[in-house]
């Protein structure tokens, strides 16, 4: 019982952790494509309608 309490331990701080790392990535590509969409206007514009899409 004391080992299975363990490897759930150990998979929830994994979990954790990988959730973590896709936030971080995910922020990365937004900042990415904000930087982008300042010399592409397509790009700016398809971020608009994404936005206004999201809410």
């Amino acid at each position: 019982m004391l080992i299975l309490a363990i490897i759930y331990g150990i998979l929830i701080m994994a979990l954790y952790k990988s959730n973590q790392k896709k936030k971080i990535y995910y922020n990365n590509y937004q900042q990415c494509l904000r930087a982008l969409a300042d010399s592409d206007p397509k790009l700016a514009e398809y971020l608009k309608c994404q936005k206004n899409k999201r809410y």
